[in-house]
């Protein structure tokens, strides 16, 4: 830009002639070399200044009709050379604080710190000044939320240039190659679904090696378990029925199990399952454990109470007369006919009413009594003395016990099975899951990985030439 400093006495009308001279000099060459003009005058001169208000171009009133009919002639002639002649003078400066003229050598040294000046802009109405601030180059994410149908974005994968960040998610990525994203680029996407399928198959391998090794512990462990739990049950049955023998009703390998061992899997594994406490606890309030339902030891029951009842009604009988009462009331149960205890004793004297001496039996005898009800611990219990004061219903009591013991030993058994493969279950349960998540978590990380590699090694390659 140029600034014209005219002399003093410039805009002045009565100006000596060599000043208005250079008034029109100056700006004849200003409205040359620029394409604005801005004169800053006093107020005085702004004043004094006689502003037309129209021009005569304006005022002029122009045939066009007898234009053409016109002739005009002109001669251009020299009057006289002038010599126009400019003198210098120092310059000056204008500090204007919205100009900012910082040359400071960005950090990029690709960029001219020139570049960075203040510069004149040009307007119509008006001029300015434009300053220039570096910026360093960076990265703007945005998130486009741009739902494309399958036939599009096979289309857009097909088609378009691109560029995928590193970060991209396994879901992303699958859906991507799902839609034709290795078709881009197929020999690095063989040798990336090769790697990925390896990886599938070492998860799946790794996780059923993990699943057959927790199989076999759990074998191993099923035969203490059992052992432990059962002998638990026992020492229930015992407590509640104290004549039965806890051996008798515990197999070999349950028996000849040590007993700090299994007290000790019984804690341990309790505490890591709290559930096991419960089922300990329901397998002690089970009625296997509480009573001997079995039909055969209801029999043999009621004819023991019957035998107690009828003996002790009649103390004076003979060995032989107890005898065959005993096998009338084998022929009692046998027929089925009777349905009470109070019925039995009926029978069994009725049965052999004709067998023994009349005055043995009176009217009395015929009468049912009914016995008193009895649990099946305190019968159990009542055996010894029974057979100690009737050894010929010695045999009868053996059976009832034998039956007894059968019962709590099936039922022992059954209930600690079942225990342990609840456990079982449980604790492979937990293992799968937990198994579950790290195969999972391996088996992201070496996709994660391999992606990463791909879009990192490979990216660009989606990138068209024209956009590169």
């Amino acid at each position: 830009y140029a600034i014209y400093w005219p002399e003093d006495s410039t805009w002045d009308d009565d100006a000596v002639s060599s000043v208005q001279r250079n008034r029109v000099t100056f700006m004849r060459y200003l409205t040359k070399i620029a394409d604005q003009v801005v004169a800053l005058i006093s107020e005085k001169h702004a004043n004094s200044i006689v502003w037309a208000e129209e021009s005569q171009d304006a005022s002029m009133d122009v045939d066009t009709d007898d234009e053409s009919d016109r002739l005009f002639t002109f001669q251009v002639a020299k009057t006289h050379e002038q010599e126009e002649n400019v003198k210098c003078r120092t310059g000056f400066k204008i500090h204007d604080m919205k100009i900012i003229n910082s040359l400071t050598a960005p950090d990029d040294l690709s960029v001219d710190p020139a570049s960075l000046a203040p510069r004149l802009v040009p307007g119509e109405g008006a001029i300015g000044f434009m300053n220039s601030t570096y910026i360093p180059a960076h990265e703007t994410l945005g998130q486009i939320n741009d739902t494309k149908e399958a036939f599009a974005l096979r289309q857009f994968i097909e088609k378009g240039s691109f560029r995928l960040s590193e970060s991209l998610s396994e879901s992303a990525f699958e859906i991507l190659l799902k839609h034709g994203l290795g078709q881009r680029v197929p020999t690095v996407f063989g040798t990336l679904k090769e790697h990925r399928q390896y990886v599938n198959q070492t998860s799946q391998g790794s996780r059923k090696i993990k699943e057959d090794e927790m199989d076999e512990e759990l074998r191993t462990q099923n035969p203490l378990l059992v052992a432990a739990l059962s002998k638990e049950m026992a020492d229930v049955v015992v407590h509640n029925f104290s004549t039965v023998s806890r051996d008798q009703m515990l197999d070999s390998s349950c028996r000849d199990a040590d007993y700090a061992r299994c007290s000790e899997l019984l804690a341990n594994l309790t505490e890591i399952y709290p559930l096991l406490a419960t089922w300990r606890h329901e397998c002690a309030d089970d009625s296997k454990l509480r009573s001997v339902g079995k039909k055969s030891f209801t029999s043999r029951k009621e004819k023991l109470l019957a035998m107690r009842d009828a003996l002790d009604g009649h103390p004076d009988l003979s060995e032989e007369e107890q005898r065959n009462l005993l096998d009338a009331a084998d022929i009692a149960t046998r027929t089925r006919e009777v349905q009470s205890q109070a019925g039995m004793v009926s029978k069994i004297f009725g049965a052999v009413k004709d067998s023994l001496v009349p005055p043995v039996f009176n009217l009395q005898d015929r009468q049912d009594v009914q016995p008193e009800k009895i649990s099946d611990a305190q019968f159990l219990c009542s055996l010894p003395s029974l057979v100690d004061k009737y050894p010929i219903l010695s045999e009868l009591a053996e059976e009832a016990m034998s039956i007894a013991h059968e019962h709590f030993s099936a039922g022992i058994k059954a209930l600690a099975n079942k225990t342990a493969r609840n456990l079982e279950d449980s604790q492979r349960n937990d293992f799968k899951k937990s198994l579950r998540l790290q195969v999972e978590h391996d088996k992201k990380a070496s996709l994660d990985t391999s992606r990463a590699t791909f879009l990192r090694d490979f990216g660009d390659r989606l990138v068209r030439e024209k956009y590169k």
